[in-house]
């Protein structure tokens, strides 16, 4: 045993004898032992301290180990249950393993057995926390990755085959005007572009002259605004897929309307500077003109 983690052990049995020669046994192996003499004062000290593993009697007084295993199991599943039966109990022992007892172990209890069933106990317990580590791992992953496309200053939108919205984050709404509620509740993708632009970005995506197939990268098209106004964007997309089957549309739109200003900016600005270079060569030429008449004049005489 991990001498690094002491497992919590609660021995029920309404043998005393039992109940000593299991609890001098399990502390000699490095277990935390606690005891009980039924099953309902065994539940009681169930839940003053929570204990990883229960070894219980199948046959007691009033409330039975059946009984004590299923309200453990219903309180605290990751509680490993281990019954001990009498000669003649298989069908109880069957019982017990159908309502997720660990294992079972018979009397005479004998060191080896003992020892076999608080091993796959053990592991199982290990195996929960494995589970649970990982759960919360892919949890955490889950919320992370989920808060980066929240927080994306770019539209990121996720459609299923049907067209139904799945992800709309805050960046979407900017774009659109739509809140995340509305567009996932009551909103169909192509309703996020002018007339007759959903198919054909469904066809780009499924052709190779963006990426594809597939795949959608970098092509300029436009958004529509819920007020009717259209939006220059940059649009890359992917195809999902499960088990080989196309499952959804993963849509990530970068709003163009600043970048399509400064451009305007940009070309008003050379086209006024042309313009002032073109005016400045007319006025360089009128200037000069009486001095030109002068020479003429000058030559004449």
């Amino acid at each position: 045993m991990n001498q690094a983690f002491r497992y919590r052990i609660l021995v029920i049995d309404d043998e005393p004898s039992t109940r000593e020669l299991l609890q001098m046994s399990l502390e000699s192996d490095g277990y935390e032992v606690h005891t009980a003499e039924d099953g309902l004062s065994g539940l009681q000290r169930f839940h003053e301290l929570r204990p990883h593993i229960v070894v219980t009697d199948i046959r007691m007084p009033g409330i039975d180990g059946i009984e004590v295993l299923r309200r453990v199991k219903a309180q605290a599943p990751e509680v490993e249950v281990i019954v001990v039966t009498g000669h003649g109990q298989m069908e109880l022992a069957i019982k017990a393993l159908q309502l997720e007892a660990s294992d079972f172990i018979n009397k005479p209890i004998s060191d080896q057995a003992l020892s076999v069933a608080l091993k796959r106990a053990r592991d199982k317990i290990a195996m929960h926390h494995k589970l649970q580590n990982a759960d919360e791992q892919i949890r955490q992953r889950g919320d992370f990755e989920h808060r980066l496309i929240q927080v994306s200053m770019d539209g990121v939108i996720a459609n299923d085959r049907r067209g139904r919205i799945t992800i709309f984050n805050e960046g979407a709404s900017r774009i659109y005007g739509y809140s995340p509620e509305e567009a996932l509740t009551s909103l169909h993708v192509a309703k996020l572009y002018p007339p007759g632009q959903a198919q054909v970005i469904k066809e780009l995506i499924y052709g190779r002259q963006y990426g594809g197939p597939g795949r959608l990268i970098n092509y300029e098209t436009e958004a529509l605004h819920r007020s009717g106004q259209r939006v220059p964007i940059l649009l890359s997309a992917t195809l999902l897929y499960e088990r080989d089957a196309e499952v959804a549309t993963v849509g990530y739109f970068k709003d163009l309307t600043e970048l399509k200003r400064l451009e305007q900016d940009l070309v008003q600005q050379t086209r006024m500077g042309a313009m002032g270079q073109a005016m400045a060569e007319v006025a360089h030429g009128v200037k000069n003109i009486p001095e030109s008449v002068a020479r003429i004049v000058l030559s004449a005489t």
